[in-house]
């Protein structure tokens, strides 16, 4: 599946659906729902990675992450109520987890 033209499509035409995890990180980290729907409507936007199920996920998760957007956000999606995006958190990029190598975040 193309997801991040999928993204891009669904966030340029609908909201995307908050978990109540992603409201409470929000909230204690400032990321604005303006935020996150730029990140995922953004031409630039691309995938850091997928995640693949687990015991407590049973769905891939979807990490997007937009290099030229004035904040450094990752935001952790899910695919599953297609045609809905659900944000499952965000979070700012953590230099101990990432590295940015020719402008790409890159897991260490």
């Amino acid at each position: 599946m193309d997801y991040i033209n999928s993204i891009r499509l669904l966030a340029k035409n609908t909201k995307p659906l908050y978990k109540g995890h992603a409201f409470d990180q929000m909230m204690l980290r400032g990321i604005e729902s303006t935020d996150v729907e730029n990140i995922l409507k953004s031409d630039t936007n691309e995938i850091l990675e997928i995640q693949p199920p687990t015991a407590k996920s049973k769905d891939e998760r979807i990490l997007v992450y937009d290099s030229q957007y004035p904040k450094e956000i990752i935001i952790v999606t899910v695919m599953t109520n297609f045609p809905s995006i659900e944000v499952i958190t965000t979070e700012f990029v953590d230099y101990n987890i990432w590295k940015k190598e020719n402008n790409k975040l890159i897991r260490i």
